[in-house]
Parts: C-alpha cells; sequence; structure tokens
C-alpha cells in the first residue's frame, strides 16, 4: 500500500480550470488528490492538515476555502461540513491513475524485471527513487522538457541518489548495484513511454515546488532584511570569483539588491579555514585532471572551476596554480559595491570552538545530510557548520540580526 505522499508526488492530474495562477492551480490538484485518495469526505482542517504535511510549510486558510469554493460547482461535494469528491470527478482521477499504472508496469517491465526481488518491492522503491531524482533534478528537467533535447542536462550524483532510496529497503548490495545500473539506463534512454512517466513525477514534483514558492513569497516581506548582517558561507564565498559557475550572472543583481537593504556581509575565521582547505583541495584536483585529460573532454565538464579554467586559457598546472593563487585569499567584495568583512572577536571564538565541539548539534546536521544525501557528512564540515550555528545564535541574541547566506552546500572534500 503506497503512502499518502507517494501518491500524490506520482500521479498528475490534468486538471483545466479558470483559476489564474499556475500555484493555485497546483494547489488545485493537490486538494483533488488528497479527497480522492483519503476515500473520504474530510473538513476543511483535514485538508489542509495533510497538505501542510506533505508540503512541510503552512497553507493560508482562506486560499484554501476559496478553492474549495470554486471546485463545489462542478468536482467536490459538501455535506455535513465535509467535502467529498463527485462521482464524475472521481472516475475522472481513477482513470487517470489507471493510465498511471499502465504506464509504471510497461516500465518496470522493460527496465526492471530481471531480478528476484518481489514486483511489489520494486514498484515502491522505484517510486520512490523517481521522488528523490525530482527532488534534485526537478528545474534541470523542466529546461529539458521545454528544450526537447534530454542530452542537455548531465544528472550527476545518481549514486548517491540511489544510497537513499534504498535507505528502507533491506536490497542485497548485488541487487542495489544492478538497480542503480539500471535506473541509469532509464534516465538516459528516449522513448515515449520514458517521456510520459517522467512528465508525470516532473510535474507532480513541479507542482509541489510551487505550492511551498508561493507560501514561501507571501511570508517574507523583502523590508524585515533591511539592516540585516548575512554570514556568508564557504561556498557563497568560493565562487564569487567564478565567472564561468552558474550564478555568475546573479552575483550582480543580488548585490544590488543586498546594497539597497543596507545588509551587511561578514564571515568567520573558521569558514576562511575551511575556505582555504577546500580551495587548496580544488587546486591539486584540477591540476591532476587538466594532466590527465584533453582540452576537448574538459570542455564538457559542469565543474565551474574547471569551466573557469578554461574561459581563463588555462593550458597546464602552472597556469592552474596562477589561477588559483589568485582565489586562495577571500574576496574583499561581493561583486563591485559590498565590502567583505571577517567578523572575529575572543568571544566569538570561544561560541565557535564549543560550537564546533558540540557532538549533539553535529549529530542532528548530519542526520539531515544523511536523509538527503544518504550517506555521512565528513566530519571536517560538520565541525565547520556546528560552529557557524554556534556562532549565528550568539550574535544574534548580542549584537542584532544575523543570517546565513548559504547556497547549495556539496562536499567541498570530497
Amino acid at each position: 500500500m503506497s503512502s499518502l505522499r507517494t501518491n500524490l508526488l506520482t500521479l498528475y492530474l490534468r486538471y483545466d480550470s479558470n483559476f489564474k495562477t499556475i500555484s493555485t492551480v497546483a494547489l488545485t490538484e493537490l486538494v483533488l488528490k488528497i479527497l480522492y485518495f483519503g476515500d473520504k469526505p474530510m473538513s476543511l482542517k483535514e485538508i489542509k492538515s495533510k497538505i501542510e504535511e506533505i508540503i512541510n510549510g503552512d497553507i493560508d486558510y482562506h486560499l484554501l476555502d476559496s478553492i474549495l469554493s470554486k471546485l463545489l460547482r462542478t468536482d467536490v461535494l459538501f455535506n455535513n461540513n465535509k467535502y467529498a469528491l463527485s462521482d464524475l470527478k472521481k472516475a475522472d482521477i481513477q482513470s487517470m491513475q489507471m493510465d498511471s499504472d499502465r504506464l509504471h508496469q510497461k516500465v518496470l517491465k522493460s527496465y526492471f524485471n530481471n531480478t528476484q526481488i518481489s514486483h511489489e518491492e520494486v514498484l515502491a522503491w522505484f517510486q520512490e527513487i523517481m521522488i528523490i531524482f525530482f527532488e534534485a533534478y526537478n528545474f534541470q528537467w523542466m529546461q529539458i522538457a521545454t528544450s526537447k533535447n534530454k542530452n542537455n542536462i548531465n544528472f550527476q550524483n545518481i549514486d548517491d541518489i540511489a544510497r537513499r532510496s534504498f535507505s528502507n529497503y533491506t536490497f542485497s548490495p548485488t541487487d542495489q548495484v544492478w538497480l542503480t545500473s539500471q535506473f541509469k539506463k532509464f534516465i538516459n534512454d528516449s522513448n515515449p513511454e520514458i517521456d510520459q512517466l517522467f512528465a508525470q513525477y516532473g510535474l507532480a514534483s513541479f507542482s509541489a515546488r510551487l505550492i511551498n514558492a508561493k507560501n514561501f513569497a507571501n511570508k517574507i516581506n523583502i523590508d524585515a532584511f533591511r539592516g540585516t548582517t548575512f554570514l556568508l558561507d564557504t561556498n557563497v564565498l568560493m565562487i564569487l570569483d567564478l565567472e564561468s559557475h552558474l550564478l555568475n550572472g546573479s552575483i550582480a543583481k543580488l548585490e544590488s539588491i543586498l546594497s539597497t537593504l543596507d545588509i551587511k556581509l561578514e564571515y568567520l575565521y573558521v569558514t576562511k579555514e575551511e575556505y582555504r582547505g577546500a580551495m587548496a583541495w580544488k587546486r591539486e584536483q584540477l591540476k591532476s585532471v587538466f594532466e590527465e585529460y584533453d582540452e576537448n573532454i574538459l570542455r564538457q565538464s559542469d565543474c565551474p572551476f574547471i569551466r573557469t579554467a578554461i574561459h581563463r586559457k588555462c593550458q597546464n598546472t602552472e597556469d592552474i596554480n596562477r589561477m588559483f593563487d589568485g582565489l586562495e585569499n577571500i574576496p574583499s567584495k561581493f561583486r563591485n559595491i559590498i565590502d567583505i568583512n571577517i567578523k572575529e572577536n575572543a568571544a566569538l571564538e570561544e561560541i565557535i570552538s564549543q560550537g564546533s565541539n558540540d557532538s549533539i548539534l553535529k549529530d542532528k546536521l548530519n542526520t539531515i545530510y544523511r536523509r538527503y544525501k544518504g550517506y555521512d557528512k565528513k566530519d571536517p564540515a560538520l565541525t565547520h557548520d556546528a560552529g557557524l550555528i554556534a556562532a549565528t545564535y550568539y550574535l544574534r541574541k548580542n549584537e542584532g540580526e544575523y543570517i546565513i547566506l548559504d547556497f547549495y552546500r556539496f562536499d567541498l572534500t570530497d
């Protein structure tokens, strides 16, 4: 029996409506699926609770009430203060689910049939890995869908995604290797059935993300950040001088906004140390790569360091050393306007030391990381993050508003 989360994230409803925004359409689709899979009348409070459980966030009561009121005209019945699907809408969704089930069976027979694992377990695992895949690559998939070219995006970290997907199953190591290999074949293959299934998962995932994004934007008043100090994490500092990074074009625009809001930018000594260590490791990594591969192969890489090195016409280890000589120190400005300063004093260093050695905090951080990545985070990175968090709480208590500015944290020392 699939969980509600699995059902909601593996079935996309083709819903025609006159709602004005795509985020409202997405929320409407989620309401209909909750009523369908719940298979019983539900109060507005119950529907709201189920949605918030799935998206891990709050839903505006009045917005939900408005959506249900509009659905009453065609798709939903209301009786005894509870909502239920009309027979016509229930039959409509059931037909879509049957189409989805048939599509899953075809894909499983084509790619995941040669195994001793039960069909039910393979299906449950496949649904889980597809959900995890689209949590990581939903927007890249949208690029593919709109460009009609599956080769435009290089899906990385599939092994990490597979490891996460196996966490709730007792598959043998041999089965895990085979399933991972077959999943890679599946996502890199191209036929109408695969494209249909990708669309189903991708659009269901995209709908959930739209709801979260809408709620997040509704809650934020940008003036609330005015006068705040941002503590820059290592992965932010590392990309500021990489002109070939994907986010490079956004840095100047972000700086303009931060400047308008009078936001200060700082970093901690512990971040400076991690930055230097990460840059030293990247230097050696790139030297090795440039020695081993020719330029034609290197140009296929998505690594922002490799692409920046190529942009700067680096051809050998001497060129790489010269590039990293300019990168080994933290930039003094975010781009051209806002200064970046180190925040340090004796009291703060003591707080950072205590946080870095807080085993309970590090365990919590590692649990979150492992849930996402499928394996443990390295201790040096955990030590840094625990120290950074402890320092932030201390600064908020004693010196005003501090927020950590962090892009997605990749492993800097893998």
